[in-house]
């Protein structure tokens, strides 16, 4: 959004100036090629952090990279306009493709805090089942010292309120991908409102998985006791 601002900002102050004869034609394609040039690189930098992802869904990759390819990719719009932006010699036409990089293609207020959005549920995800991991070899080792005549219903009451957590962080975690993958370019409020509603449920998500954290550690803690 801040981004967004700026560039209105800058197209406010450079506009009358373009029509005072202060920028001329080949002022105008520059400006327009730079800003294009700059939103397709930031695009390009996400969708290789997309590829990267583990644990997001192919069709949900497919439908987002698919929307970054066809406004952001080498012969994507985007790159259409730019070229039309470098033909164009009337300065009013100019000045209205400029803004439409802005207004149309809302790169900085949807396609990148999206982006950034799926990469982090991918990594709670993966975080996710570290922690499933973990709670089934703490789970082993109880029947293990409970073979041995160890009363281990403490540390069972500790790895059954981390399941729960972790459900909940699970819950969370689907809820805010669902709101990332939501986000359209045509519709920028929406999509802000989306963006901030999933950055919450992560936020809830990586509180539950402290807690979790917490009690599986406390879980070990008494194994070790019991092991003595």
């Amino acid at each position: 959004m801040k981004k967004i601002l700026v560039s209105l900002l800058f197209l406010s102050l450079i506009f009358p100036l373009a029509a005072q004869g202060a920028l001329d034609a080949p002022k105008l394609q520059e400006l327009g090629a730079k800003m294009i040039d700059k939103r397709v690189n930031a695009i390009s930098k996400y969708d290789g952090l997309l590829v990267q992802t583990k644990h997001i869904s192919e069709a949900t990759l497919t439908q987002v990279r698919g929307e970054l390819s066809r406004v952001g990719g080498e012969n994507g719009e985007l790159n259409t306009l730019k070229t039309k932006i470098l033909g164009e010699t009337d300065i009013p036409t100019l000045k209205a493709d400029i803004k439409l990089i802005v207004e149309k293609y809302r790169v900085y207020q949807v396609f990148l805090p999206q982006s950034v959005g799926i990469v982090a549920v991918d990594r709670l995800k993966a975080f996710q089942q570290k922690l499933y991991d973990l709670k089934g070899k703490i789970s082993l080792k109880a029947d293990e010292l409970e073979g041995q005549g160890k009363d281990v219903s403490a540390i069972r009451n500790l790895l059954s309120t981390a399941d729960g957590q972790i459900g909940l962080a699970a819950t969370d975690i689907s809820t805010a991908e669902i709101k990332f993958v939501s986000m359209q370019i045509s519709d920028p409020e929406t999509a802000r409102s989306l963006k901030l509603e999933g950055r919450q449920s992560l936020l809830d998500a990586r509180k539950d998985f402290s807690d979790a954290r917490k009690n599986l550690k406390d879980a070990v803690q008494q194994i070790k006791e019991l092991a003595k």
